[in-house]
């Protein structure tokens, strides 16, 4: 989990932490999909020009 696993343990039970858990996978899934598509598409950030 992400920085919110402190806040998760002190909701545990309640539906607010069914609630966050589930977006907390759906952002960890859309990372992860994202990763793919960039690594397919060999696609590059313009903020990377940036740096």
């Amino acid at each position: 989990m992400s920085q919110i696993a402190a806040i998760l343990e002190k909701l545990e039970g309640t539906s607010v932490y069914d609630v966050l858990v589930n977006i907390e996978k759906t952002y960890l899934r859309i990372l992860n999909e994202q990763n793919i598509w960039y690594e397919k598409s060999k696609f590059i950030c313009p903020t990377e020009y940036l740096k």
